[in-house]
């Protein structure tokens, strides 16, 4: 983030852009501040420890009283005042309970998006302002998840994101090694217009435990996932997971008829090669501890999504680092790399009854095409979609196809 030879501190910060009805709240900072009467979005500094969507959550229940979901990124703000330099991030988030309390601020307003220039902002806030006033319908409020639930299971705790209405079919979300429930944050917004959708972070994850000593095997996350089922009632759900999230949703309808109504199956082979394994200890012994600027992890990821535009991977970089004295660590736990199980589900197959969509990415290197072709003749019901222009996460590399592919599935299957 520094320029070079500059040793101004620097500091990550965190911002919110909360929207009611066409209007976004703007904070004026209190006298004797050293911003003093300069406008801002509220927020504030990302502590040790911490993500910054963690950090927003805390920051508007401390300075206004109010819990908060978070969505996804405005924007991004670079900024070197006379003391520090500042790093900012700008995400959308939605009242979700709470009255107004005025704790660290002279005044508060609600302003459209179109005059939001006309105030005097600090510096690294302008850019946001910007952002705001040209692209003010980009991105809707009701993105954000709606509930965030926190589960006790076996001694973890483990975090689901909620959207979507009650009463909507059950659709849960599985991701991939390393990755956390925000990966589905493109694709969770528009199943919710249709399903109660929840994207649970699988053990040593995100924001879910940890397990000490290390058990991430098949069986640990199988268990996990048949206590989240039973937990939250979910009948008739609809699984979808990517890579080995794609493994427990497989493996878990096969061993539990008559619960799943549907499942999406993305790009990973029911027996995956020992190079998959390999691959990951690879990562486990060479992989940095922690970065020095977010910069750093995103150039990392994008190595492994070619076709995925810059501000998702912005967006998702915030929501899988969490900052760690001056510099950021992956929120995972870096022993899932080293435990990847032996899978294989080849003889489960013919007992996954329900229809069953098998996606993988047209330039994938994880599943290839005939392998994606032999699974699916191995399924009762099985289908095949191969999304263009997408490696391995597929619904990164682009979502509006994969959207269609799983939203076209459940509608043949009079699911939607």
């Amino acid at each position: 983030m520094s320029s070079e030879g500059s040793s101004l501190k620097q500091i990550a910060v965190s911002a919110a852009v909360l929207e009611k009805d066409g209007r976004v709240l703007i904070a004026r900072r209190r006298r004797g501040d050293r911003m003093e009467g300069k406008w801002e979005f509220p927020g504030g500094k990302i502590e040790s420890g911490e993500t910054a969507q963690g950090c927003l959550r805390r920051e508007m229940k401390e300075e206004f009283g109010i819990d908060i979901a978070v969505g996804p990124l405005v924007g991004r703000s670079r900024h070197a005042y006379p003391h520090a330099e500042v790093d900012l991030w700008a995400y959308r988030v939605a009242h979700r309970a709470g009255d107004f309390l005025l704790r660290d601020h002279e005044e508060i307003l609600w302003v459209r998006p179109s005059s939001l220039q006309s105030y005097d902002f600090s510096a690294a806030d302008v850019p946001i302002t910007k952002i705001l006033a040209g692209k003010r319908n980009a991105t809707p409020v009701d993105s954000s998840p709606r509930a965030e639930h926190f589960l006790q299971i076996a001694g973890l705790r483990f975090r689901i994101l909620e959207r979507g209405p009650d009463a909507g079919r059950p659709l849960l979300l599985l991701h991939g090694t390393g990755d956390n429930a925000h990966t589905w944050d493109l694709l969770a917004p528009p199943l919710a217009k249709s399903f109660r959708v929840l994207a649970m972070d699988q053990r040593g994850h995100g924001e879910s435990d940890w397990a000490v000593p290390p058990a991430y095997g098949c069986d640990d996350y199988l268990r996990d996932l048949r206590a989240v089922i039973d937990i939250l009632g979910l009948e008739d759900v609809i699984l979808l997971g990517h890579s080995m999230g794609a493994l427990h949703a497989s493996l878990y309808t096969a061993t539990s008829p008559g619960r799943v109504a549907a499942l999406v199956h993305v790009d990973i082979e029911p027996f995956p090669p020992d190079w998959n394994r390999k691959y990951l200890l690879g990562l486990y012994r060479n992989l940095p501890d922690s970065y020095s600027d977010m910069d750093e992890y995103i150039e990392e990821i994008a190595g492994n999504a070619p076709y995925a535009r810059r501000e998702r991977l912005l967006d998702l970089a915030s929501k899988s680092l969490a900052r760690m004295g001056d510099r950021w660590r992956r929120i995972y736990d870096r022993e899932i790399l080293a435990r990847f199980d032996h899978y294989d589900l080849r003889d489960r197959l013919a007992d996954i009854r329900c229809p069953a969509l098998v996606i993988r990415g047209a330039e994938s290197r994880v599943l290839g095409r005939e392998a994606a072709e032999q699974m699916v003749r191995a399924l009762p019901a099985g289908e095949f979609a191969e999304i263009p222009r997408a490696a391995h996460p597929a619904h990164l590399d682009n979502p509006g196809a994969f959207r269609d592919a799983v939203m076209g599935f459940l509608a043949r299957h009079e699911l939607v």
